[in-house]
């Protein structure tokens, strides 16, 4: 929550000096009425905390630690005090069973989980980059391995936070253009070293014959520069500039 710290300090300590509260929020204080000035000498002032500013501060401190919309409401606080997504979770499909749910009964869906399940440390976890691709699971099943269960999830902070966590066998079957592959180098690898890049055999092909010269140009200006120390992203990188081409992963959703 923005100013959160400054409120703080001066919930603990009663005053701070004048140039260490924002204006904006030095004004909304005052009219509030929730602070006073105190004058030290011609040129030195100070905010100091009125008896009111310590029961709004804890209301504050509630807000900046609810989980949710929930957790407001039983405060008797504004709900929209705060911005709370809902939404914000896992959203993973695929084989196997997670929360005793069958995955594989799920038909063009995936699930929704408010928090990281416990995974079959053997299934492959394949992050990928939109919701199509994550809810067309089984019309890219046949990129992987057959005899092996498997998790699409779906890439935003809540999958980053599972590959941090997992030691199961990860790739990423991002974009094959340089944004994809500046996701991976700065994110996902970050966030799991032993994740792949997932890459076609027959790549050169499939890029040369179905890539988009628009998506290139889109991108190059941003990522002239990019390089990786993986070899084989760094020839996937060389085949991008050398078509002029990226490729997007809705491409390889197949009817079986």
């Amino acid at each position: 929550m923005k100013h959160f710290q400054i409120l703080q300090k001066l919930y603990e300590e009663g005053s701070l000096s004048y140039s260490k509260i924002p204006q904006k929020l030095r004004e909304e204080l005052i009219e509030e009425d929730l602070i006073s000035i105190e004058f030290l000498s011609a040129s030195r002032r100070k905010i100091v905390a009125k008896e009111g500013f310590f029961e709004y501060f804890k209301k504050v401190e509630k807000v900046k630690k609810a989980q949710s919309r929930a957790d407001l409401a039983k405060e008797g606080i504004d709900t929209k005090q705060k911005h709370i997504a809902p939404q914000d979770g896992l959203y993973i499909a695929g084989s196997g069973i997670i929360n005793g749910i069958d995955l594989s009964l799920i038909e063009e869906g995936a699930l929704f989980l408010k928090n990281i399940p416990l995974l079959d440390s053997n299934a492959l976890v394949v992050g990928v980059e939109n919701f199509e691709n994550l809810i067309e699971h089984k019309k890219q099943r046949y990129l992987f391995a057959q005899d092996q269960s498997y998790y699409f999830v779906f890439r935003n902070k809540k999958m980053m936070e599972l590959l941090s966590k997992v030691n199961n066998e990860v790739v990423y079957f991002g974009d094959f253009d340089l944004a994809g592959i500046a996701i991976y180098e700065t994110s996902i690898y970050v966030a799991n070293p032993k994740a792949e890049f997932f890459i076609p055999e027959n790549i050169e092909q499939i890029l040369r014959d179905f890539g988009s010269s628009k998506l290139y140009s889109n991108q190059i200006n941003r990522y002239k520069n990019l390089k990786s120390s993986n070899v084989k992203i760094q020839n996937l990188i060389d085949l991008i500039h050398k078509y002029q081409k990226g490729l997007e992963q809705e491409f390889f959703i197949t009817d079986p």
